[in-house]
């Protein structure tokens, strides 16, 4: 088990091996996305039409024109960001385009997440599964529920919107310590924190729900939003407190990007203690990590990065012993 607080941040290339984009081919997807719709729907409309596409179905009318869509697209593809999380925050002012990007980000995602007629998540073992070599980690040694309960110490901090890490871990957790997919789900969904909201779990066996977005796209958080939003703080604040007071701080599969360390305040604490930060990286550069952490006023002797760091199994397998 992992007996010692240990904290696991995970980015967007940590889910990469299970099917879901990493933050840059998630613009490339939404680029893809908006091209395709645009050209099989905008001569169907006249200009000040609502598109029935962008009506929710559980009372949340995202009311965008046929405008509004290749009003996103020009901003979208004309900007320099990597990803759209940055995008939108700097357009956090303007409401039809902040709409528009959480539907594009719900669509796309709740097409890679759902059960297949097995009731087996999508992207269900993949090769570099570290998801199966943690939870073999967790629950080796505990003998019972109880055993495990009391002596499992590994929170995570995710700035993933899918849930497919506390899903794959519940089941885990239901078959390794034989108990009930209820149970495990009680135990395994607090223990997993949303920076940037999350989308629902996947609770019966379906083809890809194109749809399912519809009533999902308000459930996805902007970073403008998760900073200024009381009741979104509250959950951030636990976060960083869970940052502050672990023993082990390991990042897996992110890009280091400043406003994601900054508002865990990762800086702060690696400046402020004599704590290390363990990571893998994604999609960058020896040197483009350099500057990140020098953005971000980290030290590199405060962070330890493994060979190979692009794969989060070999990185699991290869970080000294921690826990």
């Amino acid at each position: 088990m992992i007996t010692k607080d240990t904290v696991f941040i995970i980015g967007a290339g940590a889910h990469v091996p299970y099917g879901y984009p990493s933050g840059g081919q998630l613009k490339q997807l939404i680029n893809s996305e908006l091209k395709k719709y645009i050209s099989g729907n905008m001569h169907q409309l006249d200009d000040n039409q609502e598109l029935n596409l962008y009506v929710s179905g559980d009372g949340w009318p995202v009311h965008l024109q046929q405008r509004d869509i290749p009003m996103f697209k020009e901003a979208f593809e004309g900007s320099a960001h990597r990803s759209i999380d940055a995008f939108l925050n700097v357009y956090n002012d303007n409401n039809n385009i902040v709409k528009t990007g959480k539907a594009l980000i719900a669509q796309i995602l709740n097409s890679k997440q759902y059960l297949d007629a097995g009731g087996h998540l999508s992207g269900r073992n993949p090769e570099g599964d570290w998801i199966a070599y943690l939870a073999a980690e967790m629950f080796s040694e505990a003998e019972c529920l109880d055993d495990f309960i009391e002596g499992n110490k590994a929170t995570f901090i995710t700035f993933n919107y899918d849930t497919s890490l506390e899903y794959r871990l519940a089941s885990y957790m239901k078959h390794s310590l034989n108990c009930s997919f209820e149970d495990a789900e009680k135990y395994i969904e607090p223990k997993v924190t949303h920076i940037y909201g999350k989308l629902p779990w996947p609770k019966s066996s379906t083809v890809p729900n194109h749809n399912s977005w519809r009533s999902n796209w308000h459930k996805i958080i902007t970073i403008h939003e998760a900073m200024g939003s009381s009741n979104l703080q509250d959950q951030i604040n636990h976060a960083k407190l869970a940052v502050q007071v672990c023993e082990n701080l390991i990042m897996l599969g992110c890009g280091f990007h400043k406003l994601n360390l900054d508002i865990l305040d990762i800086p702060e604490v690696l400046r402020s203690t004599n704590k290390k930060l363990h990571a893998s990286v994604y999609e960058i550069t020896d040197a483009e990590l350099a500057r990140s952490l020098d953005r971000a006023s980290i030290k590199q002797a405060m962070v330890e990065i493994t060979s190979n760091s692009d794969d989060c199994l070999g990185f699991l397998r290869n970080v000294p012993l921690l826990w």
